[in-house]
């Protein structure tokens, strides 16, 4: 099922459903969430190699700095306080930020760029409220790469090499996001598309994609039941 980025109202009933996954996961799952800079996690595993892929993509994601999975991104996991994420991520700044929704997010950067943007439950002041918990993330970045080496910026045509053909592309109503759903696609990632749906005239649904059409932003969010 494709989702978008939460709404204030929905991040509330989302938040219980993170700290329910957060508390019942156990150790297996802690290897995913492993950093793949070997500057900042020594011996740290590679991503996996995918024949067939463009050049750019393959180049970018071997310098990938930190694992996407379903419950993760980097050292940041749902469920966590923001106080927790940023002992994890101990050299990195964590910033203040509003989207167009006005929905509150805090920036995550690492030498100056932007990796993650999370979402906690109840952080809307102006200024972090670092006991919540959270609820949302988000990366933008090439740094970022799934275990299959998808990452933003990826093309379209190299993701469906990996998750088999596009099912589903949506716009949403208000901010004419575009999300893009594949056939194997992972429990608990949302893919972004980067505005390159192509739609009938006057629907906001669609399969058709620009062959240069590539992925905007990989989200992780709790699984719906």
């Amino acid at each position: 099922m494709i989702a978008r980025r939460p709404s204030p109202r929905a991040l509330l009933t989302i938040a219980v459903v993170a700290l329910s996954a957060a508390c019942s996961r156990d150790g297996a799952g802690a290897a995913d969430t492993t950093l793949l800079d070997s500057t900042l996690v020594p011996d740290a595993p590679a991503p996996v190699s995918q024949p067939g892929l463009d050049t750019a993509m393959g180049s970018v994601v071997a310098q990938a700095s930190c694992l996407v999975a379903d419950s993760a991104i980097g050292p940041i996991r749902l469920g966590m306080t923001l106080a927790e994420a940023k002992r994890a991520m101990p050299s990195a700044t964590f910033e203040r930020g509003f989207d167009g929704d006005g929905v509150a997010s805090v920036g995550v950067a690492v030498g100056g760029d932007d990796i993650i943007s999370v979402v906690a439950d109840g952080d809307d002041a102006d200024t972090i409220a670092w006991d919540n918990r959270v609820i949302w993330l988000e990366t933008f970045s090439r740094r970022c790469a799934t275990r299959d080496s998808i990452h933003p910026g990826s093309l379209v045509l190299d993701v469906e090499k990996i998750l088999g053909a596009v099912v589903k592309i949506v716009r949403s109503e208000i901010e004419s996001r575009e999300y893009i759903e594949f056939e194997r696609q992972p429990a608990g990632l949302t893919f972004r598309l980067d505005y390159t749906g192509r739609f009938p005239e006057g629907s906001a649904e669609s399969r058709s994609v620009d062959p240069r059409g590539r992925i905007f932003s990989i989200a992780v969010m709790p699984r719906q039941e």
